[in-house]
């Protein structure tokens, strides 16, 4: 499904099922075509005892993967940093 006025950014928790996160990729991948190119940015956090689930995230090409710890503490900044390089 493709939207009218797609986010500028999706946040996804790791502890979703692992075929909900592919999804989630997939279908921001067919709403933006190659590299993000409408401006949707890609953000995952998960625990940081999960290192493999973390890297199995940045390999599915989030923009962004960060430990619970660093979503909870940088939030505002996160949103700053993405709101300043917004297509």
């Amino acid at each position: 499904m493709i939207l009218d006025n797609p986010p500028c950014l999706v946040v996804a928790d790791l502890a979703m099922p692992p075929s909900e996160v592919e999804l989630l990729v997939q279908r921001c991948g067919a709403q933006c075509g190659a590299q993000h190119s409408h401006g949707i940015r890609l953000v995952a956090f998960g625990p940081h005892v999960q290192r493999e689930k973390l890297a199995w995230a940045d390999q599915l090409g989030f923009d962004r993967v960060m430990t619970r710890g660093e979503i909870t503490r940088g939030a505002s900044q996160l949103l700053t940093d993405l709101g300043s390089v917004k297509e």
